[in-house]
């Protein structure tokens, strides 16, 4: 574990009584060192102005073969993983007392590269007295204090003490053979021995790693992983010209999984990882040990970084990862409490990059050179880039590139007008990085439905493999984790709406329900239940949210959403009838998507009932023929009538021809759709109002189910002409609402062109 170094010219910490590895408290820390002959402090000021820099071979500037996973490339394959437990990666405005990360530091590795022959003699490798400075520049007060020797010039390794705090691990290395020894902590002045913390530097294993002829998958002491420190360290030059490979970085370790412990390619665990305030207790197995972190495919280019190093490093995340190969400890030890991120870097990039100075007097970190970095603006950076970090949940051994002759289908036709291209700028240009938009931009949490119907879209290009598709699926990926997320963090199986009184939709009935001091109603910043027959205003919602799950379960057949699947469809079980004809209807159609998926008949039947009670019956006949206009005209708004057909058509793709039902909702539907066709061809909507988006949802979902008549054609046109007469007023509509109820709900005309039936005029 390491002690906090706040990056950009930050406080520097008190000493940390915990160490990573198990490594006991420092029984020394509050003693004045006193010298013995075995117990020898350095001359550290000295040492310090002694120093020589050494410079890096050539054939070590990339370490371990090219096929090693450092060098691999994400595949197109990669699964992108939003986290399931709360605030891992980056607190949450809702979340307080957070343990994630909110600072970084530098995990600076010193490497020192001398070649070792018999006309040199042997330096001591000695076990210092502990883990924090100054102990770690005087010899232990022990009779077998020596470790090991090595053949050493008198000057080689004097670079061993660029962080005497923290983990600080140190390499050997042979330039000509690759030979390594590797260690903790790490300290040499001319001509001295080396100090080295603890009995891992005495360890066979840590002489068992190759710097040219290894893959880095070695078991190796120096990190909780016991992966060798050499992986994935910024070096030299690279903050300025580019890194390119995978990223080595500790985060706080009470995030972990407890199970498993680690993953591959880490080869162990903290030991401390189930012991008392640093034990893991991370509730998502797929963050832990070894974790796999990354950008998701375009999003470096499109981060609001401002500084240069900062560029470099997002996009190394993008391409290459970051591996969690070590814990940042816990600061606040009586809470357990950890929230420093440290980024693994060569001691010759912190000096030469960065301008790193170190206090010759106490060997601590003073500044870094203004000239050379914005080491405030870095920092900020780094967080961003925290901030949009996702785990590539299936990273193993053999989930590299693609190999020859199995490369990935070349994308077919996809959403090039212009119109949808212009909506989805708008839309990333909002994106919150966590599958939600506009909450952090607009200073209020949005509805589900801002995210569950971008995701609907996403979803279908990705699977046409349409040009974008890597990114279409990323997003599609970010909203599922967010609906699991937000249904697991409301507790009873609903996807709720924000109880945020500053929503423009919301916003009255959450200030309602806290004036009327409904204290079960609100859990963790979400609205899970109402008072009595107004519970019907979750339907609509949980309904679509249930759909979009439904249908990402369906084409990507993840098994890992089917709890939650099951678990929102099971909530609708027992609700009661909603008076509003289309919360039913949402109701329905996330029921039928559920059987789908599921084949639980009892979310057929369900939805059959819902049909029955709740929307047929709340139509009039007239003439003869049932009508669209229900109990009241609300219902019979285009907007609203849309959703009505959907659930019906949803319902009817469901059940067999021969039941009993399939005749009678038939004739239900081909009514209720002639109405809306007919209608569709004089209603009009103002400027960000939803309806023409919404029906042109209903079009394309009946024109997947059959073909569209001459007027349901025309009907469908008309949506898309008022579509494309709204869309450059949505930029400049002044009421952000209004123009994100507008991009969801247009989003839709990205399927228009993938179907033979719905053209696109104009476009």
């Amino acid at each position: 574990m390491m002690i906090k170094l706040i990056f950009c010219m930050l406080l520097i910490s008190p000493l940390l009584a915990y160490a990573s590895n198990n490594h006991p408290v420092n029984i020394w820390q509050d003693e004045t060192p006193t010298r013995s002959e075995n117990h020898r402090p350095i001359n550290y000021a000295e040492c310090f102005a002694e120093k020589p820099v050494f410079d890096q071979p050539d054939q070590l500037k990339k370490p371990f073969r090219e096929d090693s996973f450092w060098y691999r490339p994400i595949p197109s394959t990669a699964i992108y993983h939003e986290i399931t437990q709360r605030d891992t990666l980056f607190p949450d405005a809702a979340v307080t007392n957070s343990q994630a990360p909110t600072h970084v530091d530098l995990d600076i590795i010193s490497i020192c590269y001398t070649i070792s022959d018999s006309s040199m003699r042997e330096v001591d490798i000695l076990n210092n007295m502990g883990w924090s400075f100054p102990y770690r520049a005087i010899t232990a007060m022990t009779d077998d204090n020596k470790l090991y020797t090595r053949r050493l010039s008198a000057n080689a390794c004097t670079s061993l003490s660029w962080k005497p705090n923290g983990n600080a691990a140190f390499v050997i290395v042979n330039p000509d053979s690759g030979e390594t020894s590797v260690g903790i902590g790490g300290w040499r002045c001319a001509g001295g021995p080396i100090l080295g913390f603890g009995k891992d530097v005495v360890d066979p294993e840590a002489h068992n790693s190759n710097a040219i002829s290894g893959d880095g998958t070695e078991r190796v002491p120096g990190r909780a992983s016991r992966l060798t420190p050499l992986g994935g360290v910024i070096r030299e030059g690279e903050l300025n010209d580019g890194i390119h490979h995978a990223i080595s970085i500790t985060m706080p370790q009470v995030r972990f999984s407890p199970d498993p412990r680690f993953i591959w390619p880490a080869r162990d665990s903290d030991n401390s990882w189930n012991d008392g305030v640093r034990a893991y207790r991370g509730s998502d197995p797929n963050y832990t040990m070894g974790t796999l972190l990354a950008l998701p495919p375009g999003l470096a280019g499109s981060l609001a970084l401002t500084t240069s190093q900062g560029r470099h490093i997002a996009q190394a995340a993008e391409t290459y990862g970051m591996y969690i190969l070590d814990s940042s400890g816990v600061q606040d030890v009586a809470n357990g409490e950890s929230a420093t991120m440290h980024l693994s870097i060569d001691a010759r990039a912190a000096l030469n990059d960065l301008g790193l100075e170190i206090d010759k007097n106490t060997g601590l970190p003073a500044s870094y050179d203004a000239q050379k970095v914005d080491a405030n603006g870095l920092r900020n950076d780094i967080l961003m880039i925290l901030k949009y970090l996702k785990v590539i949940s299936n990273n193993s051994p053999g989930s590299g590139p693609e190999e020859p002759g199995n490369e990935p289908e070349e994308p077919g036709p996809g959403p090039d007008n212009e119109i949808f291209n212009q909506l989805h700028a708008m839309s990333e240009n909002i994106y919150d990085g966590r599958g939600t938009w506009g909450s952090n931009q607009y200073g209020y949490r949005m509805p589900l439905r801002d995210s569950y119907w971008r995701a609907d879209v996403y979803g279908e290009l990705s699977n046409r493999k349409v040009t974008g598709s890597a990114l279409f699926a990323q997003r599609e990926q970010d909203v599922i984790s967010y609906l699991v997320k937000a249904q697991l963090e409301a507790g009873t199986g609903v996807f709720p709406f924000p109880a945020d009184v500053n929503n423009p939709e919301f916003g009255a009935a959450v200030r309602d329900l806290i004036s009327s001091r409904c204290r079960t109603c609100i859990v963790n910043g979400w609205v899970i239940r109402l008072p009595g027959q107004q519970i019907e205003h979750l339907y609509f919602d949980h309904g679509y949210a249930l759909v979009t799950l439904s249908r990402y379960h369906i084409n990507s057949n993840n098994n890992n959403v089917l709890a939650a699947l099951r678990a929102a469809a099971n909530w609708i079980l027992d609700k009661p009838i909603a008076n509003n004809i289309h919360y039913n209807s949402a109701l329905i159609k996330g029921l039928s998507y559920a059987y789908k998926a599921t084949n639980d008949a009892r979310y057929r039947e369900h939805a059959r009932t819902l049909h029955r009670y709740g929307v047929y019956s709340g139509f009039l006949s007239v003439n003869g023929k049932l009508q669209a206009y229900a109990r009241d005209e609300y219902n019979a708004q285009l907007e609203f009538h849309g959703y009505i057909v959907s659930g019906m058509m949803a319902l009817l793709s469901i059940l067999d021809s021969d039941d009993a039902y399939y005749a009678p909702l038939q004739s239900h539907l081909d009514m209720s759709i002639s109405y809306m066709a007919t209608q569709g061809l004089i209603e009009n909507a103002d400027d960000g109002e939803a309806w023409p988006g919404s029906n042109l949802r209903t079009w394309y979902g009946l024109n997947q189910f059959r073909s569209l008549t001459e007027a349901e054609l025309n009907a469908a046109r008309r949506s898309i002409e008022l579509i494309e007469s709204y869309t450059n007023d949505i930029a400049d509509e002044s009421k952000p609402f209004n123009r994100q109820k507008a991009l969801y709900n247009y989003f839709v005309i990205g399927l228009v062109g993938l179907t033979t039936d719905i053209d696109t005029p104009n476009m």
